[in-house]
């Protein structure tokens, strides 16, 4: 996936209409983050909708996210999960600056230590070198992997194929959850992409659902979880 060109913050009123400050690649919001004592509360109810892994019928203990940006989701996650850790593969060693100086990401290092591992590199790459190296046991699999890549408003499309799925589910243990974020512009070919990353999904998973999760006053385009598993949720 390429890199981002241009990376900007600045502050602007949240949905709940209090100050919040986004991080914006190429063009589109890519993160936010509340500027008071709810900084490591999502903002958005796109962010907050990914809790949709605790659905799952096994505890969730391991979570891998794929795209960091301004690190809203994990540092919700490790807030209110106090027994749950998170790796997170970030392409951008710029997001990861900008995140740790004006995104809270540096505090959040400090507060929750090792629960929060940072892997600066490739997604897919990173999963594939994995794919080699370890043993498949259950420490070394993923209870959820959350797919929230995006280069402005360019998605990933290997991670919402058939092929990604089954490279995520590779990565998951037994009945393991995964999630992709997705989003649907008011272009006709943009329901039609919704559609593929849901068959692509069915192609490798037992059960799927795609939920939309958007703010609808807040943001002109839709965005929906695809959700996959073995297992029911």
């Amino acid at each position: 996936m390429s890199l981002p060109r241009l990376i900007a913050s600045y502050i602007t009123d949240g949905p709940d209409g209090t100050p919040i400050r986004v991080m914006d690649v190429d063009g589109a919001y890519q993160s936010a983050t509340f500027l008071d004592d709810r900084r490591f509360e999502a903002p958005f109810s796109y962010l907050r909708s990914f809790e949709v892994i605790f659905r799952a019928h096994h505890p969730i203990k391991r979570v891998l996210m794929l795209g960091g940006g301004g690190f809203a989701y994990p540092k919700h996650l490790l807030a209110h999960h106090d027994d749950v850790s998170i790796d997170v593969v970030e392409i951008s060693s710029a997001v990861i600056r900008i995140a740790k100086r004006r995104f809270f990401l540096d505090e959040a290092l400090e507060r929750f230590g090792d629960r929060l591992n940072i892997i600066e590199g490739d997604a897919r790459a990173f999963l594939c070198t994995t794919q080699r190296s370890y043993d498949a046991t259950y420490d070394a699999l993923y209870d959820a992997i959350i797919n929230d890549l995006f280069v402005g408003c360019e998605q990933n499309s290997f991670f919402v194929s058939a092929e990604g799925n089954r490279l995520a589910k590779e990565h998951l243990v037994q009945g393991g959850i995964y999630v992709s974020n997705v989003v649907v512009s008011d272009e006709p070919e943009a329901a039609a992409r919704l559609a593929r990353a849901v068959d692509a999904a069915g192609e490798v998973f037992n059960y799927v659902s795609a939920v939309a999760v958007t703010e609808s006053d807040y943001a002109s385009d839709e965005n929906y979880l695809v959700i996959a598993s073995d297992e029911a949720f």
